[in-house]
């Protein structure tokens, strides 16, 4: 903010005092005056550290908390949690900072925090792998081409691949701003990979981001639901298969050993057509 501003606010705010005090309108205006000369300082103040990109946008999250999820209040202000990380959670995205952030002070009745600790995936090779995260450069390029050509409030998504999550770009975009060191995103392994929580890192601390349903989301979950119907039809096929292997072994097992008893023996009609339905094998 411009001194000229600040000035130009000053005046405003002084046509309100009359005998030596300010009316409503007046306390307001200068309330709002200090919340904002206040958030000013920290991001100066962010930026003279070379935090001021993550500054800003963990900012301007907790401002879009504080009117999209009016009700939440536990959310609109950063927290400190028992590892003394740093965190903050919109629902869609969470940070867990090492390296605290200039932030509003979160006041004593803002209520209980949520447990990330119930959210952050523990990553592991045998459940997790890795994908390659795009550059800030491709990825705002990606995010102007897709812009000019989508309605104005329509969201902007990066796919990370056929078998991979999707998410939002600006979203993803808030991640590199505030992790940007960061190379890669944790993804779980299997078909729950392109719905579950992902999982970023760097050296300022962690991110996590959830993967967005969209049209392509639909087409992944039916392509995985068609993979699993296969999959659960080859298996009831074998175990059919292999029921008509153990009767067949069976009922030869019993003309065998009738043929010992009686070499004249021979297969009725019925035995012969109840023998033949289990060695025929229908074609793949």
């Amino acid at each position: 903010m411009k001194t000229e501003l600040i000035l130009t606010r000053v005046n405003e705010i002084s046509a309100h005092l009359k005998d030596g005090a300010l009316d409503f309108t007046g306390q307001t205006a200068l309330r709002t005056l200090i919340s904002d000369l206040a958030e000013q300082v920290r991001m100066e103040t962010a930026a003279s550290n070379g935090a001021g990109n993550a500054a800003k946008t963990i900012s301007a999250m907790l401002k879009r908390i504080r009117k999209d999820q009016e009700g939440r209040t536990a959310l609109h202000y950063a927290w400190i949690d028992a590892k003394g990380r740093q965190c903050v959670c919109d629902s869609y995205r969470a940070f867990r900072l090492t390296e605290h952030l200039p932030l509003e002070d979160r006041p004593a009745d803002a209520g209980d925090p949520i447990d990330l600790d119930k959210i952050v995936p523990v990553i592991t090779p045998e459940q997790y792998y890795a994908l390659p995260l795009p550059s800030v450069g491709e990825l705002k390029a990606h995010i102007a081409l897709e812009r000019a050509g989508k309605v104005r409030g329509d969201t902007i998504l990066w796919y990370f691949g056929d078998d991979a999550p999707t998410v939002d770009a600006m979203y993803l975009m808030d991640v590199l701003a505030v992790l940007p060191d960061a190379a890669e995103v944790y993804v779980q392994r299997g078909e729950a990979g392109i719905r579950s929580p992902m999982l970023i890192k760097g050296i300022r601390g962690e991110a996590i981001l959830l993967p967005v349903r969209c049209k392509r989301y639909g087409e992944k979950c039916a392509a995985a639901a068609k993979r699993e119907a296969e999959t659960n039809a080859a298996e009831v096929a074998q175990r059919e298969d292999e029921k008509r292997q153990r009767n067949l072994l069976t009922l030869l097992q019993c003309y065998n050993d009738e043929v010992e008893r009686n070499p004249e023996y021979a297969l009725t009609p019925d035995e012969f057509a109840n023998i033949a339905q289990y060695a025929y094998q229908p074609a793949v």
